[in-house]
């Protein structure tokens, strides 16, 4: 049980560490649309009037679904040799994009719809930056994929767009307007307003399609379901063989009692106090619990490792965390034989005794 309750802390904490971690951007209160079905005219004006509401703080697009993975192309600085080759993903977005997300710049700028020049440009992430072998700053140098070559216009912090499994790829962000994926980013957290409201816009727009809408956050912990999943069953498994080890516990600390039954009596007789019978009779279980629990150790500590290897971002195995799960495992068992040991210190030694 010792090795199931360190594979159950650790696994706990990497779970929680991939919900908690800051991916680079903010997820938080950004409503999530489609409305590739209605006309571009029809989402323009749609977007439009959103914009307007005061419980909208910004409204972004993109052209991919922003929040699982998309697909990566074939591209090129400055030229097309292999030396200056690498592999990005390409994600269309307007110009709203980096304010609604909250994206950070690090040099150079984003896009701006009322430069025209714009649509022939590109914001690389700093991951696409260091794929970059030429000298001096890329802004204003250009990156060929597609067929068509794009001006670097500006550089973006590196941000998760992927499960925290993966490492960071390299990332083209290029300009694109109207794109049919909607991200409504709401103000001061009034999410049943802006839900109303785009409710009451549907039916205004008379849109003939259900209203399926979602919130990016909730995209986000899709990525983790499974190991939502292996941590509630390592907790369950943690409880059952905690359950059963105490069991077996209690009933080899009774037994072990009984056998001593006269000796604690005769202990009693010379003087000994509750105390010292107690210490006396936990230490040998205590021993056996230290024994196994340094035997687990290793072993949750090489397969926790192992599991650890299928993140690009993991927890650290924290010496804390094994002293947790060693100080629990303690505690479970002088919980369990302690009961007992009460019992037989406190009895009167003449009775254990007479019972010999």
């Amino acid at each position: 049980s010792g090795l199931i309750i360190l594979s159950t802390v650790i696994v706990q904490k990497q779970v929680n560490f991939m919900i908690s971690k800051d991916r680079g951007y903010d997820p938080e209160n950004v409503m999530m649309l489609e409305l590739g079905q209605i006309s571009e005219q029809s989402r323009k004006s749609f977007i439009e009037k959103l914009k307007a509401q005061h419980v909208v703080k910004s409204v972004a697009t993109s052209d991919v679904y922003f929040g699982e993975d998309f697909s990566m192309n074939a591209a090129y600085f400055e030229t097309e040799e292999d030396q200056n080759y690498f592999h990005p993903s390409i994600l269309p977005v307007d110009d709203e994009f980096q304010n609604t997300f909250n994206i950070k710049m690090k040099e150079g700028r984003f896009f701006d719809r009322e430069r025209k020049g714009d649509f022939d440009a590109v914001v690389l992430n700093e991951s696409a930056l260091h794929e970059y072998g030429g000298a001096g700053s890329l802004i204003g140098k250009n990156v060929i994929f597609g067929g068509k070559t794009f001006q670097v216009i500006g550089i973006i912090s590196d941000f998760n767009f992927r499960s925290l499994r993966y490492k960071i790829e390299p990332l083209v962000l290029m300009q694109m307007e109207n794109c049919s994926n909607v991200y409504v980013k709401v103000r001061n957290a009034q999410i049943p307003d802006v839900i109303g409201l785009v409710q009451q816009m549907w039916r205004e727009f008379h849109i003939d399609f259900p209203l399926n809408y979602t919130f990016h956050d909730e995209v986000v912990a899709r990525h983790y379901v499974k190991d939502q999943q292996v941590k509630k069953l390592l907790f369950l498994l943690s409880v059952v063989s905690v359950a059963i080890a105490c069991v077996g516990l209690y009933a080899v600390s009774f037994f072990s009692i009984v056998r001593r039954t006269k000796e604690i009596g005769i202990r009693k007789v010379n003087g000994a106090r509750v105390a010292e019978v107690m210490a006396m009779l936990n230490k040998d279980f205590v021993k056996w619990v230290v024994i196994a629990f340094v035997i687990a150790t290793p072993v949750a500590w090489y397969a926790m490792h192992r599991w650890l290897e299928n993140f690009a971002y993991k927890t650290e195995l924290s010496w804390w965390v094994f002293a947790l799960a060693g100080l629990l495992a303690l505690g479970i068992a002088l919980l369990t034989v302690s009961w007992q040991s009460w019992k037989a210190a406190t009895r009167n030694p003449v009775e254990a005794l007479r019972y010999e």
